[in-house]
């Protein structure tokens, strides 16, 4: 009985900003924090409806993730403490199969969801490809999320990455929000429509409709 009322709390607050957005702008704030979680309850309580989104393919290809690597239903979105695959955080960077930044993150990400252990030993190619997979989604999710808001630190992070590939545009952060969530409204993210030619060409599972990082920047490029 707490927990529905502590939800119906949460979704009561995130209304009460309507009054001060228009059409076009985001009607309540999913925020910074829990941002995966927020996203669930609100698709779940059709604050956030569906079939304006594609916050909710992304959400359901989050789940098939965290059921591949073995985690439980809270373990992908709040970062539990649920062991599976010990040690492969430390294994993939260790072994080299992850470097750079986006190594950084792998092992920063998956601290409080893979458990300390036996290392690279863990690791299969399997669960380097879902882990990765897992990561790349949880990002974009938060992109999506934060171009709603107008705001947040995965637009950001993603605003600096498509500067660097549109060199001598002027492209604003909330320009980029803008066309983030058109293209969420539209369905273009999850509608097989910006994927690349070899991926579109099965379109027989729900990875195969959802647009990437690089697929959505390319979109971008061409539209701007």
């Amino acid at each position: 009985m707490f927990k529905k009322l502590a939800v119906a709390l949460v979704v009561l607050i995130s209304l009460c900003g309507a009054s001060h957005s228009n059409e076009q702008a985001q009607v309540f704030a999913i925020g910074q924090k829990r941002i995966l979680k927020k996203v669930s309850t609100f698709l779940e309580h059709k604050v956030i409806d569906p079939k304006k989104t594609c916050l909710d393919e992304y959400m359901n290809r989050h789940k098939q993730l965290v059921k591949m690597l073995g985690l439980g239903p809270l373990g992908g979105i709040l970062g539990a403490g649920t062991t599976t695959a010990a040690g492969v955080g430390a294994g993939v960077v260790g072994g080299g199969f992850v470097g750079g930044p986006f190594g950084a993150i792998l092992a920063g990400s998956l601290g409080g969801v893979i458990g300390a252990g036996a290392g690279i030993g863990a690791l299969t190619g399997y669960q380097i490809y879902s882990l990765t997979a897992l990561l790349q989604n949880r990002y974009l999710i938060k992109v999506i999320a934060n171009a709603r808001d107008g705001e947040g630190k995965s637009l950001r992070r993603f605003y600096k990455s498509v500067s660097r590939r549109l060199k001598g545009n002027t492209l604003s952060t909330l320009t980029l929000a803008d066309h983030i969530r058109e293209a969420d409204r539209s369905g273009a993210l999850c509608d097989g429509s910006l994927v690349r030619k070899g991926k579109r060409r099965k379109l027989s599972k729900l990875r195969h409709f959802l647009a990437n990082k690089r697929e959505i920047i390319k979109h971008l490029k061409q539209i701007l």
